[in-house]
């Protein structure tokens, strides 16, 4: 699960995500997205505007 953050309303989602298929964490550590089906890749910026969940028009951050 990742707990993702609107910069705008301050609302707080947790889910889980996925990008093209593969599950996504979240390294709180170096605040990065990764993909575990990939070895712990970190998601590019295309990939993670694909992916991430949107509110107020804007992608939410990730939230450790």
């Amino acid at each position: 699960m990742v707990r993702f953050l609107c910069e705008n309303c301050g609302n707080l989602i947790e889910r889980d995500i996925e990008c093209h298929g593969h599950k996504i964490k979240y390294r709180p550590g170096t605040e990065e997205l990764v993909c575990i089906d990939c070895t712990d890749r970190t998601l590019s910026e295309q990939e993670i505007e694909e992916c991430a969940p949107k509110c107020c028009h804007k992608l939410m951050i990730p939230k450790g």
